[in-house]
């Protein structure tokens, strides 16, 4: 079944069934991150203010099936947060432009809508609306072969920035784990500099979300009827089926 894909802007605020849309998808991802193996709480209002960030100083893009706010993909232009010298060092020697490119934070695709390929239509979208800006993400390093392969088959390549990201559960505990992040580049002549060196640093610069937190999405390498795999992506086990 087909779905119908909404760039969501400043102006749309105002209109009442945006205004619903949008308010289905930060429940949506409330309750993503409040099944396993996450176990986090979010609230509502924190949520609310991270996705009207999005709308004015980048992109929310949701999936909207039947009427029913089912994905959502959330980028912003550059990033908002402070770095470190040599995380921002890494970035400029991997061709990443902090201010210009665009980074993919936020995927989502509603648990019962999955197997659609929504998530390969929504990353697909944002690609055509900015497909003069490079683009990168980070994701899990361990056990997560399938989200970097369906990343690679838009383009994006693994760059040798590495980070280690800390999660809080709603137990209080703290869960640690690897990202590495991937770009994509709007011409076809690579940096010289991209490096693919596994023994490449970590790096913590203190935020939580990004574009590990996907779902939904997935590649046809293995199957030929859907690009939504129910799989393992190291601690975040993203990408629901």
């Amino acid at each position: 079944m087909s779905c119908d894909l909404y760039f969501i802007k400043v102006d749309d605020k105002t209109q009442h069934d945006y205004n619903i849309m949008v308010d289905e998808a930060i429940h949506m991802y409330i309750q993503i991150f409040s099944d396993p193996p996450y176990n986090e709480k979010f609230d509502y209002n924190d949520v609310k203010t991270d996705f009207d960030n999005f709308i004015t100083k980048g992109c929310l893009l949701l999936a909207v099936q039947d009427n029913i706010t089912v994905g959502f993909l959330c980028a912003s232009i550059g990033i908002h947060h402070e770095c470190n010298t040599e995380i921002l060092q890494q970035y400029k020697d991997n061709g990443i432009d902090v201010h210009n490119d665009v980074y993919i934070a936020e995927l989502g695709v509603d648990k019962n809508y999955r197997n659609q390929k929504i998530g390969k239509k929504l990353v697909s979208e944002l690609i055509q609306l900015y497909k003069h800006n490079n683009m990168f993400l980070r994701t899990g390093v361990e056990n997560n072969d399938m989200v970097i392969h369906f990343y690679e088959k838009f383009d994006f390549i693994i760059t040798d920035i590495r980070e280690m990201v800390e999660n809080t559960r709603s137990d209080g505990s703290i869960a640690t784990d690897e990202r590495l992040y991937m770009v994509k580049y709007t011409s076809t002549d690579l940096p010289i500099y991209v490096k693919h060196d596994e023994q490449s640093s970590t790096v913590d610069f203190g935020y939580q979300s990004g574009a590990e937190n996907l779902y939904g999405i997935g590649d046809d390498s293995h199957n030929t009827c859907n690009d939504d795999y129910d799989y393992n992506s190291g601690a975040e086990e993203l990408y629901g089926k």
